[in-house]
């Protein structure tokens, strides 16, 4: 027989699963008081929070001035701003 033959004989099957039922979830997620220190203003903060991992901040101004930071020390150390200030580069003549 050729592929064209085989191909012509196949039948589809549909088969049918029963599923008992699953009871439904329910999940009650309350608050509750977070302590921490922020890393970027060492202030100690209270703040009602749901449950989640104890945040590094206090506030969204001191994550962003601390992803500033971060920015500024990382260009420092990697060379990106060589050249853009401070003295001016050497030329060959």
């Amino acid at each position: 027989m050729s592929d064209k033959d085989l191909s012509k004989n196949k039948e589809r099957v549909s088969i049918v699963v029963n599923v008992p039922q699953v009871k439904p979830y329910e999940r009650i997620v309350t608050s509750r008081p977070v302590t921490f220190t922020c890393q970027y203003c060492q202030q100690t903060m209270t703040q009602e929070r749901m449950p989640s991992p104890t945040p590094l901040y206090c506030s969204e101004r001191c994550r962003l001035d601390a992803a500033a930071t971060r920015k500024r020390a990382s260009r420092a150390t990697t060379g990106k701003n060589k050249g853009k200030r401070g003295r001016p580069k050497k030329i060959d003549v």
